[in-house]
């Protein structure tokens, strides 16, 4: 399994263009399922807030990734309050948990 983080400004569920184009190219690119889905938020503003800024910013990728992953997680600010190296910018994110293709290793087991 490899993980997509998508990173949005403060106080904000918009996708910048950046992180559009991040998304846009995991499109484009060779993965087989998306595993699972697990937005998060700072420690700034209500408990409650957060969880629904984390619900909004969840809701902007599933939208632009065309998706309705069943394992979504809601961690808000969970994962921020437990952090030692807590990052307020790193903790603005939604991760996208994907699986990759397996690609046939050229030249093992072939005989010509």
């Amino acid at each position: 399994q490899d993980t997509l983080s998508v990173y949005f400004d403060f106080n904000s569920s918009s996708l910048t263009s950046t992180e559009v184009k991040k998304i846009t190219d995991f499109k484009k690119s060779d993965y087989t399922s998306i595993e699972g889905m697990s937005a998060f938020c700072d420690t700034v503003g209500t408990s409650s807030y957060n969880n629904s800024l984390a619900n909004k910013r969840l809701e902007a990728v599933l939208s632009l990734l065309e998706s309705s992953s069943k394992n979504t997680t809601l961690n808000g600010e969970k994962e921020a309050e437990n952090s030692s190296n807590y990052n307020a910018a790193q903790s603005r994110r939604v991760d996208i948990i994907y699986k990759k293709k397996n690609r046939p290793q050229h030249g093992k087991g072939l005989w010509f």
